[in-house]
């Protein structure tokens, strides 16, 4: 009791003290400036730990480190996470271990549930409820369950099928309460769950500060922990705590280099509110660019939503900062210009050729910031599509419409869609850089130039390029933008390189020259 009075004492004191909580707020600031180190890290540990899988021999030692694999995959890279999933459950049935093969399983609910696939997860569950799953395999299967039910409970389409799922909910909560082979992280969290439920709020905040202090921000527990009592705290009404916990829960998952969390978009909504458009804007931008990442599509598409509106208003307050700026230029240009009466005509003929330059500069930056927010747009756009045609399937199913899904599959053509985003790319490009294909064919040995499909337009090689000329480098953008692997996009782009004239350098380089001339 001692421990969780304390805990609370620092919570309450650091949401009191302004400097405190901005303090915490400028670390994530740093964080979120520094993700990509996080982001190579994390990438580290996966390689290293495929060097060891490529060492191990026995179905056992394999079906272990693909786990690993996998989990340190969940939330950076959810495709990858699955497809190590899917060859973790090969590996098992390798063993002919009856409790490996249900691990697996289990591992790939989880997945699919984090990818926004209820359906499929929903299937393999009732799969294994059917069978007598035991020991530490049965308390995770309770577990799973337990997620399950409250993911669909969250994202029900009405209130009734919402409670519905709230009731199966709790009736898993209850087990995994009681089930001495959970782990203790789930069933603190379970039990605190339970006590809100049941309107003790001060027993849950016990059981949750109990294992908040138990873990360290670079565990893999802690952000989970933070992100429930930040919710908690916003039960109660208190903004500044609840604050607090989410500036701690975001810059953990940040910190493990983690693409699919929730803490850092609900604080830029709450610093938005608050009126910290730079933040928020900053964060919500952030949160977006990790959800597409990640794969994570309904992370995507609720962070979109929020981030149009933090970007109209931010939009809004730069256009204001530009006009007062503005102003105080020109009040700035009639007192220079009184006082220097005697220069102005050489002054102005100066400042003329300025504005000019800033135009002609500015006009290029336009440009760019366009086509890069054209395709960030169009992108959300898609992935919007590709939810509402899976929310659609799973409201159908459960209402037994098969008309529904047939409609669904019928008249939602993800092909369709992408191949009409690739070619408002290409005629944008071609739009703003008309020389496009020309400049970047001089940059190649004469027999190499690649040859424009006419009426098609650009290359799969040629995009690659377009989208360096954009100054999109990244080649794990590239390949998502694409729809590519990344495997694919390096081929592509050595092989071009290789068709380089040896007299011009770096292709890169000379490829973001392009239009400049």
């Amino acid at each position: 009791m001692l421990a969780f009075s304390l805990l609370l004492a620092f919570a309450f004191t650091a949401s009191a003290d302004p400097n405190k909580q901005e303090k915490l707020l400028d670390e994530l600031d740093r964080t979120v400036a520094y993700k990509h180190i996080y982001s190579q890290l994390r990438q580290r540990r996966i390689d290293d730990l495929c060097a060891i899988l490529d060492q191990a021999v026995s179905p056992v030692d394999r079906t272990a480190i693909v786990r690993n694999i996998s989990h340190e995959y969940t939330s950076f890279l959810n495709d990858s996470a699955l497809h190590y999933v899917i060859l973790m459950k090969d590996y098992a049935l390798a063993t002919g271990i009856p409790s490996k093969i249900d691990e697996a399983e289990l591992e790939k609910v989880e997945m699919l549930r984090l990818m926004g696939q209820f359906k499929e997860s929903s299937e393999i569950l009732a799969r294994l409820a059917d069978r007598k799953l035991q020991g530490k395999i049965y308390g995770n299967f309770l577990v799973a369950q337990l997620s399950m039910y409250s993911t669909l409970s969250e994202y029900a389409a009405d209130p009734a099928t919402a409670n519905y799922y709230a009731v199966q909910a709790r009736c898993y909560r209850d087990s995994v309460i009681t089930n001495p082979f959970v782990s203790e992280f789930f069933r603190l969290r379970a039990t605190a769950e339970e006590y809100l439920a049941d309107g003790n709020v001060e027993r849950a905040m016990k059981m949750l500060f109990e294992s908040y202090e138990k873990t360290e921000i670079d565990d893999g527990y802690y952000a989970g922990v933070t992100y429930s009592i930040a919710n908690m705290y916003g039960q109660l009404g208190d903004r500044s705590n609840q604050r607090l916990f989410y500036t701690l829960s975001a810059t953990s998952d940040l910190r493990r280099g983690n693409r699919s969390y929730i803490s850092l978009r609900r604080l830029a909504a709450m610093l938005y509110e608050d009126g910290d458009l730079n933040r928020a804007h900053k964060y919500m931008k952030c949160a977006m660019d990790d959800a597409i990442l990640s794969s994570a599509r309904i992370r995507a598409l609720e962070a979109s939503k929020m981030f149009m509106l933090i970007e109209d208003s931010f939009q809004a307050k730069e256009r204001q900062r530009y006009r007062t700026l503005a102003f105080s230029l020109c009040l700035t240009g009639v007192f220079t210009t009184l006082s220097l009466a005697g220069l102005s005509i050489i002054i102005r003929q100066n400042r003329r050729l300025e504005v000019v330059r800033r135009s002609l500069s500015d006009a290029n930056i336009i440009k760019e910031e366009y086509i890069g927010h054209f395709m960030e747009q169009y992108s959300n756009y898609m992935a919007e599509i590709a939810s509402y045609k899976h929310k659609t399937r799973k409201i159908a199913m459960s209402g037994g419409v098969d008309a529904l899904l047939n409609f669904i599959e019928t008249s939602l053509n993800d092909k369709s869609n992408y191949r009409e985003f690739y070619e408002k790319f290409d005629a944008t490009v071609l739009n703003i850089y008309p020389n496009f294909v020309e400049e970047f064919n001089a940059l190649l040995r004469p027999e190499e130039r690649v040859a424009s499909r006419k009426g098609e337009g650009l290359t799969s090689e040629l995009r690659i390029f377009a989208l360096i000329r954009l100054g999109i480098t990244d080649i794990h953008k590239i390949a998502h933008f694409l729809h590519y692997s990344v495997m694919t996009i390096y081929s592509y782009r050595s092989r071009i390189k290789s068709k380089a004239r040896r007299d011009i350098g770096d292709l890169e380089v000379e490829v973001k020259k392009i239009g400049l001339h």
